[in-house]
């Protein structure tokens, strides 16, 4: 009874644990690995909706530095050009690229950043565009009123020649819209086929309200502000030049009255700190004079690290020169080795004879000697050929050693070994006295000597290569 009862309870518990691994196997499937799959995609949408968000923010902002009519003078940007920098400072595939006043111009599309593609490395962005703009008039009743002000001075301005605008649309707005690609990955990881689910597009807007009109420097402000100043009309031409002369005349009895001290109209300047506003900084104490002794020893010891330089550069060229006659020399002598090698591996025969060293007469030999003895072989082309064609065809004996022999002579030409001679020639040629000069002539005759001694010694080169 207890054998069958325990068969009995044992069997419900076994096909439980089976039925639990099917259900894990099915949720794994069907959800999790979906759900895996979505995580990094969900990260890629949620840095593509973070960038947009900083691409209209810089639009908005760039807007209220940058004009984008003509109704301004200057500081001019169009909606192109903002569109540029936003494309290539926000969606380029160069995050870490420096800005550049050059984007503004960029045209054409860009690659997306390497983080918005998908798992078969599809990029993830299809299209975006950006645009920026001032709005109309900013809100407010007090913007109301002020725009009847605003029309009252432009009449005042008109009369006096001068320009005033007072900036009554401070409403600075931008849209950026990123639209994302539906790729066959996304459609695979979400099952977008079956679900209805598509790739989100972002669009994000920013509005700024902001006096933007001042931000081209102080010269920019006193051109928009001098309307206000009705009594500015004196500081402008031709009525100043007319005030300058009568104040000259006037200054010559006041003195308070002359131009430089009398500004008539007043004087406008933008940012100005009144000097009693600002902290005195003493002026640095001049640097003491030389003497004459101090100016010599400074000029002879210039001179003298002058001349060392000139010296150790001489110096290492004159060692260069040195080691590639040598390696030019021991070159031709492997060139030698390697043709008497050839001559005698393949066109000399050599066999030792007997001969008789002293004779007798007719009393015969009375004592015998061995000797070596060679004969020549005809070359391969014929007698009057090249006994060592192969080392006539080598580079090494030939285009190498002329190449070398050229370099030792551009060497041995280089201003610098030639100085010595160059300068006794030119201080010969504008003092002829100095050919009496023992000590001139001395020197220059050493110049000449060790310059003729390289020479030789390069046409010897040359001769024992022609010669090989």
């Amino acid at each position: 009874m207890s054998a069958r009862h325990f068969t009995a309870s044992r069997a419900p518990r076994q096909h439980q644990r089976g039925q639990a691994l099917a259900e894990f196997t099915i949720a794994a499937a069907f959800v999790l690995i979906p759900l895996f799959l979505m995580i990094p995609l969900l990260g890629k949408f949620m840095d593509m909706k973070a960038t947009t968000i900083q691409a209209a923010r810089y639009a908005a902002w760039e807007r209220t530095a940058w004009y984008g009519s003509s109704e301004w003078a200057v500081g001019q940007k169009s909606d192109a050009q903002i569109q540029s920098e936003v494309q290539q400072r926000f969606f380029s595939d160069a995050p870490t690229a420096p800005l550049r006043s050059t984007d503004q111009n960029q045209t054409g599309a860009v690659g997306g950043k390497q983080l918005w593609h998908d798992h078969a490395g599809t990029s993830m962005l299809s299209t975006y565009s950006a645009g920026a703009g001032q709005g109309g008039q900013t809100p407010g009743t007090m913007d109301v009123f002020l725009s009847g002000v605003q029309k009252i001075v432009n009449v005042i301005d008109s009369v006096l020649g001068t320009k005033f605008k007072l900036d009554m649309k401070s409403l600075y707005t931008s849209t950026v819209n990123l639209n994302t690609a539906n790729t066959s990955a996304i459609t695979l990881a979400t099952g977008s086929g079956s679900s209805g689910f598509t790739a989100p597009n972002f669009v994000m807007s920013q509005v700024l309200v902001a006096n933007g009109w001042s931000a081209n420097g102080p010269d920019f402000v006193k051109a928009q502000t001098e309307g206000l100043a009705v009594l500015s009309l004196a500081q402008r031409s031709p009525v100043k030049e007319v005030m300058d002369i009568v104040q000259t005349v006037i200054g010559t009895f006041v003195e308070e009255l002359k131009p430089s001290s009398l500004k008539l109209g007043g004087e406008i300047l933008p940012d100005y700190v009144p000097p009693d506003r600002l902290t005195a900084v003493p002026a640095a104490a001049p640097a003491p004079k030389k003497t004459a002794t101090q100016r010599r020893d400074e000029e002879a010891a210039k001179q003298k690290a002058e001349a060392d330089t000139l010296t150790n550069r001489i110096q290492t060229k004159v060692n260069a020169l040195n080691a590639a006659i040598v390696k030019t020399q021991n070159s031709i002598n492997s060139c030698k080795a390697d043709k008497q090698t050839e001559f005698d591996a393949n066109y000399k025969e050599c066999h030792d004879e007997t001969y008789c060293s002293i004779d007798a007469g007719f009393l015969g030999c009375w004592e015998h000697k061995t000797r070596n003895v060679c004969t020549v072989k005809m070359p391969p082309g014929g007698w009057g050929t090249s006994y060592t064609p192969k080392a006539d065809a080598s580079v090494a004996c030939h285009a190498g050693l002329d190449q070398q022999i050229a370099d030792l002579q551009a060497k041995l030409n280089d201003p610098d070994l030639q100085l010595a001679k160059t300068k006794s020639d030119e201080q010969l040629a504008a003092n002829p006295s100095l050919g009496n000069d023992p000590v001139f002539m001395a020197q220059r005759n050493s110049a000449l000597n060790d310059i003729a001694a390289y020479q030789a010694q390069i046409n010897d080169l040359q001769r024992q290569k022609n010669g090989i």
